[in-house]
C-alpha cells in the first residue's frame, strides 16, 4: 500500500462557528481585506453581521464585494490592488468557489508587482506537482463556505476565467491551500433551490470524479463515498424539508469530496463543464456538470465498470443482487433519474444558445488535447450534448 495525502487547512465545522471570526483572525492580525460576491437583499444581512462582528473586535475590515460568478482575470487584480494598498494581514473570503478562488489567487500573488496571467495558466496546470514559491509568504486565507458544494475551501486549485480569451482556467499550486475553513452549515440555510441543487452535484462529481482517479489511496475512497451517500441520501430531504441536519451532511459532504479532490483530480466531466461554461455565460458550474454527466455515463461505462457498479448501488440498493456489469451499464439510467427528480435536468437547448456558439463548442481545439480519455470518446459526448 503507497500514497500520499495532503490537507493542510484546518476545518472548523458546526453551526455558528462563524461568530468565532475576530478570534481567529487576530491569529495573523487586524487588518482585513474582506472578499465576498455582489450584494443582494437575500445576503446582506449576513455580511453586514460579520463586517460588524470584525469591526466590534477591533479589526481594520476593507471591503471588496463585488466577485461574480466565474471571476475574471481583472476582478483578482483589482482585488490584488485593494490587499496591498490597504496593508491587510489576512484575507476572509466569504461566499462560494467564485469568492474563495478569488481571495486564493490574490494570497498566491501577493508580493507580485502585476500577475503574468499567461504563465500561470500555462505552468501552475498540474494538481499533483509541488511548484517553487510565487510570494515569499503568502497571507493568511480564511474562507467562509456558503454554499456546500465547490469544495473550493479544501482544496489547491483556483478557476479563473481569462480576461483575453473568456476561457475558464485552473492554476494549481500547494500554497493556494486556505489556512482555516469555517463550515457552518447555518450559513447555507436560506440558499435558494437552484443553487442548493447545483452546489451539491458539484460536490457529488468531485466525489465521483476522484474516486475514479484514485489509485490506491483508501483515506480519500472512503471520503469520496461517503460524500457521495451524504449527497444522494440527503438531497432530496432537504428540497421537501429544509433541516439543519439535513444541511450538514451536505456540507460534510463537500468538506470530503474537496478533499479527495485535492488528493486524487478530477476526470473529464469537469474539463468539459468548464470549457462548455466560457462559451455560456447563463449556465453554472453545477449545471454544466449535470449536463454533461449522463453523456459521459452513457459513453465510458465500460472503462469503468467496477467503479461505476458501486456508485450505481449507492443510489439504488436493488442493484446489491446484480452483477457489475449490470449494474454500470444501467448507472446512466439511475443517474439520470436522480438529476430529474432533483430538478437537475439541464441541455443547451434551456439556454437559448446561437447556432454559432454550438457550433464554436463541437469545433472547440481543445477537444483534441485532453488527456483524460480518448478523442473519439470526448468528441461523441461533445456532439450528443450539443444536439440535446
Amino acid at each position: 500500500m503507497n500514497f500520499n495525502y495532503q490537507q493542510p487547512t484546518e476545518l472548523i465545522f458546526g453551526a455558528k462557528k462563524v461568530s468565532h471570526l475576530p478570534e481567529i483572525v487576530k491569529r495573523y492580525g487586524n487588518r482585513v481585506l474582506l472578499v465576498g460576491p455582489v450584494m443582494n437583499e437575500a445576503i446582506l444581512p449576513m455580511f453586514n453581521q460579520v463586517i460588524s462582528n470584525l469591526e466590534q473586535n477591533g479589526i481594520i475590515t476593507t471591503c471588496y464585494l463585488e466577485v461574480e460568478p466565474n471571476p475574471l482575470t481583472s476582478a483578482v487584480d483589482k482585488g490584488l490592488r485593494l490587499a496591498k494598498e490597504n496593508n491587510v494581514d489576512v484575507i476572509v473570503a466569504m461566499g462560494g468557489g467564485s469568492t474563495i478562488d478569488t481571495a486564493k489567487i490574490i494570497s498566491l500573488c501577493i508580493d507580485c508587482d502585476v500577475i503574468k496571467w499567461q504563465e500561470m495558466f500555462e505552468k501552475y496546470d498540474n494538481f499533483a506537482n509541488r511548484y517553487e514559491k510565487i510570494s515569499k509568504t503568502n497571507l493568511p486565507v480564511i474562507a467562509i463556505s456558503t454554499t456546500a458544494g465547490t469544495g473550493s475551501q479544501c482544496t489547491q486549485a483556483s478557476v479563473i476565467t481569462d480576461d483575453e480569451s473568456k476561457m475558464k482556467l485552473t492554476v494549481f499550486h500547494q500554497d493556494n491551500f486556505v489556512e482555516v475553513a469555517i463550515l457552518d452549515p447555518e450559513l447555507t440555510m436560506t440558499l435558494p433551490r437552484s443553487i442548493t441543487v447545483s452546489t451539491a452535484f458539484d460536490a457529488f462529481t468531485h466525489a465521483f470524479e476522484s474516486y475514479l482517479r484514485n489509485e490506491g489511496n483508501p483515506i480519500t475512497e472512503n471520503f469520496s463515498l461517503q460524500a457521495i451517500k451524504n449527497i444522494v441520501q440527503n438531497l432530496p430531504k432537504v428540497l421537501v424539508e429544509n433541516k439543519i441536519e439535513y444541511r450538514e451532511k451536505l456540507m460534510l459532504a463537500d468538506t470530503y469530496a474537496g478533499i479527495a479532490l485535492a488528493n486524487n483530480g478530477a476526470a473529464l466531466p469537469h474539463p468539459l463543464s468548464e470549457i462548455i461554461g466560457s462559451f455560456v455565460n447563463k449556465l453554472s458550474h453545477g449545471q454544466a456538470l449535470a449536463m454533461v454527466y449522463p453523456t459521459f455515463v452513457k459513453y465510458t461505462y465500460e472503462k469503468y465498470q467496477s467503479k461505476f457498479a458501486t456508485v450505481c448501488r449507492i443510489f439504488d440498493e436493488s442493484y446489491c443482487d446484480k452483477d457489475d456489469a449490470e449494474a454500470a451499464k444501467d448507472f446512466y439510467k439511475v443517474l439520470t433519474k436522480f438529476e430529474k427528480q432533483n430538478y437537475l435536468e439541464f441541455s443547451l437547448s434551456q439556454f437559448e444558445i446561437e447556432e454559432s456558439t454550438i457550433n464554436k463548442i463541437k469545433d472547440c481545439e481543445i477537444w483534441q488535447h485532453l488527456p483524460m480519455e480518448k478523442t473519439e470518446t470526448i468528441i461523441k459526448i461533445v456532439n450528443e450534448i450539443c444536439e440535446l
